[in-house]
């Protein structure tokens, strides 16, 4: 009795498979082989995969003997097929995906980013040199990718192109606004256009938080020597590039957090960021 009423408080009702659980773990069995259990111990979906990651806003990460990604859900379905060599799970509502593909010229293997919806929908198609996996930047409602010529450019959450692919970087720098280069300019605007402004006279442009973004100028190229200030959401600055350090800033706007790294480049790893989770 007591088994009982503990396995019905730890599950919900699915509409196909009867019961499942919320907190479903990864296993491995016996036989190497992966599935999930639930918090008893009894297994929820079947032990058939050579790796699994744990479930993140209702899906999980699927690898099969070959080495291919699947996606599925908290139910055992699968929302696509197992086709990708890379798949990120984090924040987003949607999943950057990578697929290796034969080049056409070299006949070498070249990695291919897009991105997924949580339905398993290739809202992006894999066919880009570069998209963004931090978190951090994928709370917007942008999807930023990057051409094999070098070029950036920005799907809506519909797959629909809203940046043309025309701009030397974008980078999301939160409540809605982003970073843009351009022929040695560059300038913040939002998706709409609403807001447009140049921040050519910056090296780099932090998070917007509360109405304010720090920003620096390099003073000194070759010794990396950095000025500080704020900038607000049309441009002004509230406090001049005059401070040695960034917490000097942060300290006149009352605030304990840094706003970004600190660099005298631009360039960005190129690295393939995995999910920690997977076993």
């Amino acid at each position: 009795m007591f088994l009982m009423v503990f396995v019905t408080i730890q599950c919900a009702y699915g509409q196909e498979n009867g019961f499942i659980c919320k907190n479903l773990m990864p296993h491995e069995d016996k036989n190497g082989n992966w599935g999930y259990v639930d918090s008893v111990g009894r297994e929820r979906i079947s032990h058939i995969y050579a790796q699994c990651s744990s479930f993140y806003g209702g899906v999980a990460r699927v690898k099969n003997r070959e080495g291919k990604i699947a996606l599925i859900d908290m139910f055992g379905n699968h929302k696509t097929l197992f086709k990708y060599d890379q798949l990120y799970i984090g924040e987003s509502s949607f999943l950057p995906v990578l697929i290796r593909k034969k080049g056409e010229q070299t006949g070498g293997m070249k990695d291919c980013w897009g991105y997924l919806n949580r339905k398993g929908e290739e809202v992006v198609p894999c066919l880009y040199k570069y998209v963004p996996v931090d978190a951090s930047i994928l709370e917007g409602d942008l999807l930023l990718c990057q051409k094999f010529d070098g070029r950036w450019g920005a799907y809506d959450t519909l797959g629909g192109v809203l940046f043309p692919f025309e701009y030397d970087f974008i980078t999301d720098v939160s409540g809605g606004f982003y970073w843009i280069s351009k022929n040695d300019t560059s300038f913040v605007r939002t998706k709409e256009c609403s807001w447009n402004f140049s921040v050519s006279q910056y090296a780099e442009v932090g998070p917007f938080d509360k109405g304010c973004s720090v920003v620096y100028k390099i003073e000194d190229w070759e010794n990396c020597k950095l000025k500080f200030g704020v900038i607000d959401t049309t441009g002004k600055e509230i406090y001049p590039c005059i401070y040695d350090e960034e917490i000097s800033v942060m300290n006149l706007l009352g605030r304990d957090w840094m706003s970004f790294p600190v660099s005298c480049t631009r360039e960005h790893e190129d690295d393939i960021i995995t999910d920690d989770k997977e076993k």
